[in-house]
This record gives structure tokens, C-alpha cells and sequence, in this order.
């Protein structure tokens, strides 16, 4: 189920009454039941609440877009973009994404034992070094000093976390 933050659904609420607001104005033009300026009154009222209150939807979501990111703002995007725990490959479990003060952690479970636990711990960071370094997103939000943490836990012990600091993408 995909989540829907409160500035989302304050949004879509705005947007749709607006919509609603607009149809009942133009609407009111056309009935047989009402005076012609109480037609007049609804259509004018119909229409400058519609317009007021999806002005004010884009407003919010301009205002939503234009805000600097967090970590708060990136795990929730991480949260509406996919359904955790999830399967990343036949070893590989995402387990949780979670922000912190000035981090995001990520959490993964790795189902093999593998023989070369420091071999795989490099591999994955020059992986996980090359992705986030190349997603704009993430080099966006390393500039303003959000570090990420990838942390892979072992079905028989947890192995030193892997983190991504900020002076490790450059440019």
C-alpha cells in the first residue's frame, strides 16, 4: 500500500474540492431551480473557491518540492517507492529504511554466510559508493551533509556497518 504523507493527502483534498467547487458553479449556470442571481451568486462563489483552493494545492506542493531534503523526506520517498521487508536478490533481504538526524540508515540481511566476509563488505561498498554517488538525489543531499549507512546483518552475527560519508562523493 503506497503511503501517503499529510502534506500528499492535504493536496489531493485541496485539489479535488477545488475541482468540485468549480463543477458546482458551473453547474448552478444551467438549473431550472434557482433565481438568475442566485445562479449568478453560485457560479461566482463556485468559481473563486475552486480557483483559491487549487491554487492553494499547487502552492503546498511547490512549496513541498522547493524544501530542502531531509533524511525524513528521503525515507519516506524510499517507503512510497517500495513495500518492506523486500527481496533484493536470491542472498539479499532489504529488511528497513530509517532516517535519522543527519542520516538515513539502511538495514539488509544477507541469508548465505559468505567465506569472505571483508571481500564482500569492499564489494559492497564501492557498489553502494558508484549508486548513491550517481543518483542526483543522493548527491544532492550529501552536499547539505546527510550521510547514509548501509547496514548488512548476518544470519549468524552482525558485521561491522558500511557507511557512505559525505566527503566520499565528489562533485
Amino acid at each position: 500500500m503506497p503511503y501517503f504523507s499529510p502534506t500528499d493527502v492535504a493536496i489531493l483534498v485541496l485539489g479535488g474540492a477545488g475541482l468540485i467547487a468549480l463543477y458546482g458553479g458551473f453547474t448552478a449556470r444551467k438549473s431550472s431551480r434557482m433565481t438568475p442571481e442566485k445562479k449568478a451568486r453560485v457560479f461566482k462563489y463556485g468559481l473563486l473557491a475552486g480557483l483559491v483552493m487549487i491554487v492553494l494545492g499547487i502552492s503546498i506542493y511547490a512549496w513541498e518540492i522547493m524544501s530542502p531534503i531531509t533524511p525524513e523526506k528521503i525515507a519516506r520517498a524510499e517507503h512510497r517507492r517500495v513495500t518492506l521487508p523486500m527481496d533484493i536478490d536470491a542472498i539479499t533481504r532489504w529488511d528497513s529504511v530509517e532516517a535519522g538526524a543527519q542520516s538515513v540508515s539502511y538495514a539488509y540481511t544477507v541469508r548465505r554466510i559468505p567465506r569472505d566476509r571483508d571481500g564482500l563488505a569492499n564489494a559492497l561498498r564501492q557498489q553502494i559508493t558508484q549508486s548513491v554517488c550517481a543518483d542526483k538525489l543522493y548527491r544532492d543531499a550529501v552536499k547539505q551533509h546527510i550521510s547514509f549507512e548501509f547496514v548488512y546483518k548476518f544470519t549468524d552475527e552482525t558485521y561491522p556497518a558500511i557507511t557512505l560519508s559525505p566527503g566520499e562523493c565528489v562533485g
